[in-house]
């Protein structure tokens, strides 16, 4: 039985680490004997008892170490949110112990145009290195495949698997709305400034009809600053309402009661969410960067604007709140891109064939 150490970055509040743990339980139901270490609560808990980033990393990678000798492990399988961490770890498991390397890629940061993010060459380092070792690297689209070899990396060893999503649902039918009626519009995702929440705020609050409310779902807790930004844009505008994480079944409710989805990102591995909203028959305005276009063909299951642009963006938004027909065929074809996407067993057999072999 191959044993494998596998890195979660802590809880699973993102998309990408709901992901990383359903590819952990794959791999135990495939018979692997799988441990898992949490890399952001241990990096949490020894930062609390030193102030030394450097001292930090040390004994990060000190009690890494010691865990791995002790288990002896095969697989060593990596996400890329704390990637930086454990890199002496993975070096030197690699180019001494020729232990097997797997990891996952969510989305490059270092390729996020965001200008509040740190300029990439700063933490580009912290996402080659960890590539430049991997005997295989799982990648969540076909961009960010070719993003690979923007940084050097070969892609011989990268692998396409779309995330594991459970299908099933049937298309929420949406009935015509008058003109007093509620319009939902929903966005789910962390509020930070990658996603555009600010510029989705900002976009709506231009829109003067009283019929309308902006839910916003994902966790509020990591970009502070950020998120006062946001919160300045609830208090002058009642009709956004901010609703932290939800349980599977609250979130489930929001998507079925909602009838446009939106997500004004400036940078997507993928989009989960996209796939959510489209399982639900929404009709979507996004972006047209990065992975986006994979999922969303403009003008055909919704529409795509320019990251970043809020006239765009409010545009859109009006377009389908005034033209019910419009969101109607939109849903459908929606719902129809969900049911194209491979299945949760194809792409499952496609994961776990990169651990086989190795």
């Amino acid at each position: 039985m191959k044993k494998v150490l596998f890195f979660l970055s802590g809880k699973s509040i993102h998309g990408g680490e709901k992901v990383d743990l359903a590819y952990g339980q794959l791999l135990e139901k495939e018979g692997y004997n799988v441990d898992y270490v949490e890399i952001g609560a241990l990096l949490e808990s020894i930062s609390s008892k030193t102030g030394s980033r450097i001292l930090v990393l040390v004994l990060v990678n000190f009690i890494l170490f010691l865990q791995y000798f002790i288990s002896n492990h095969r697989i060593i399988v990596i996400t890329h949110y704390f990637s930086w961490v454990p890199f002496l770890l993975l070096v030197w498991s690699r180019v001494i112990l020729r232990k097997r390397i797997v990891f996952i890629l969510h989305h490059f940061k270092c390729r996020c145009p965001v200008k509040s993010l740190p300029h990439w060459s700063k933490i580009r380092l912290k996402e080659w290195i960890p590539l430049l070792v991997a005997n295989r690297i799982i990648v969540n689209s076909h961009f960010s495949k070719e993003e690979t070899e923007h940084i050097g990396i070969s892609s011989k060893k990268v692998i396409v698997v779309y995330p594991l999503i459970s299908k099933g649902s049937s298309i929420i039918k949406k009935t015509s709305i008058s003109k007093t009626s509620i319009i939902s519009i929903l966005f789910v995702g962390v509020i930070n400034k990658r996603k555009g929440v600010d510029i989705l705020c900002e976009a709506f609050s231009q829109l003067p009809r009283a019929n309308l409310r902006l839910n916003l779902v994902g966790n509020n807790t990591i970009w502070l600053d950020y998120l006062s930004l946001i919160l300045s844009y609830l208090k002058d505008d009642k009709r956004i309402i901010m609703h932290g994480q939800l349980s599977n079944g609250d979130l489930s409710v929001l998507y079925k009661n909602s009838n446009i989805f939106v997500l004004p990102s400036y940078w997507e591995g993928f989009g989960i969410a996209l796939v959510e909203a489209m399982r639900y028959g929404l009709p979507i305005i996004s972006t047209n960067i990065s992975a986006i276009p994979e999922l969303i063909h403009n003008r055909r299951n919704g529409i795509l604007v320019e990251p970043g642009n809020v006239e765009e963006l409010r545009i859109a938004l009006r377009t389908l709140i005034e033209d019910t027909q419009l969101r109607e065929q939109y849903s459908q074809a929606s719902y129809q891109k969900y049911n194209e996407l491979s299945s949760w067993k194809d792409e499952a057999m496609k994961f776990v064939s990169c651990f086989n072999d190795l």
